[in-house]
């Protein structure tokens, strides 16, 4: 989703090369992220509903958000991430390269 943002800018910004919109792709760390969340997954699910769901699901390539609640944090953390990580190394690779930040 984020590389797609990424994608729909660089056709915006055609003064930055396609080499650095490449680089900063490659540059966005999401292992904090994923762990984050996979940290607090059992915050809302116990091990026999998780279970549940992916047997449920275990022929489908994505496995539904059950809990509003989870889907809440979900949300909060995902725009902490792409408000802080993501965007702060968006234009830091922007200004070290002497473009202007999104």
């Amino acid at each position: 989703m984020l590389n797609s943002f990424l994608d729909r800018k660089a056709l915006v910004r055609t003064e930055v090369p396609s080499s650095l919109w490449q680089n900063i792709k490659n540059s966005i760390d999401y292992d904090s992220f994923k762990t984050q969340i996979v940290d607090i997954i059992p915050n809302f699910y116990t091990d026999s509903e998780l279970q549940e769901i992916l047997n449920a699901h275990n022929d489908r390539p994505k496995v539904p958000i059950t809990k509003i609640s989870f889907r809440q944090e979900l949300s909060t953390r995902s725009q902490n991430f792409i408000d802080n990580d993501f965007i702060n190394t968006v234009n830091t690779m922007f200004s070290s390269n002497g473009y202007l930040p999104l």
